[in-house]
């Protein structure tokens, strides 16, 4: 025979703290509650991915630009054309001992900065482009010189084939190239002193071809 029993708060409360009592209730809110931080852990784990695929994607595109612009500056070499906008651009070269013309020597060895072609030793060294320099406003005897008293513009060094250019604006500029204990070259000059004087044009690339020659017989 069943017995009804009476459904009040007491007996509500009785039961809630029977429950909480029983081992296997206990075991199963356990299992709910470490099922929820597994569920919050998946949650985490899956935003954590997430951040990390957008930060691959975007290291990836980083990379790439990078790659590409560095390709670009070393894919522009100094001898393709059109390299700098305006300034100058050439080769120097060097000639040394006797280049007195005789039997099989070609009479071609005069030192023209102005895009002549020579059969110099092509050499890498440092050319050194300044104000337009006089000869009072260098220190020594030409063509080398100890110290140039004018600003220096700029300085480049030249590649295994003796190439070189530099960006310059539009103006009249003297160009050396660097020798031994610290001294400068410059072999020719104009009619008003200037030493090795090159002409930069606007929006163009002028030609100067350098022979260094202080060392050679003519």
């Amino acid at each position: 025979m069943i017995i009804p029993c009476a459904c009040t708060e007491e007996n509500a409360i009785l039961v809630q703290k029977s429950m909480d009592n029983s081992p296997h209730f206990r075991k199963l809110r356990e299992l709910i509650i470490m099922h929820k931080r597994l569920h919050e852990l998946r949650l985490e784990i899956t935003k954590f991915n997430f951040n990390n695929i957008h930060m691959k994607f975007y290291l990836a595109i980083f990379c790439s630009v990078i790659t590409f612009f560095a390709f670009s500056c070393a894919s522009r070499t100094p001898g393709q054309p059109g390299s700098i906008p305006e300034g100058i651009k050439g080769r120097v070269s060097v000639q040394e001992g006797n280049m007195m013309p005789g039997p099989g020597k070609k009479n071609d060895n005069t030192n023209n900065i102005n895009n002549k072609k020579d059969d110099g030793k092509r050499i890498q060294c440092t050319v050194y482009i300044y104000a337009v320099t006089t000869g009072a406003q260098a220190e020594g005897e030409g063509p080398l010189y100890k110290a140039i008293h004018q600003p220096l513009v700029a300085k480049v060094k030249t590649d295994a084939k003796g190439f070189f250019q530099c960006k310059l604006a539009p103006g009249t500029y003297s160009v050396f190239t660097g020798e031994e204990n610290g001294q400068f070259f410059a072999s020719l000059s104009n009619g008003k002193g200037e030493l090795n004087p090159v002409e930069v044009v606007k929006g163009k690339v002028t030609v100067c071809d350098i022979v260094v020659n202080h060392r050679a017989v003519y």
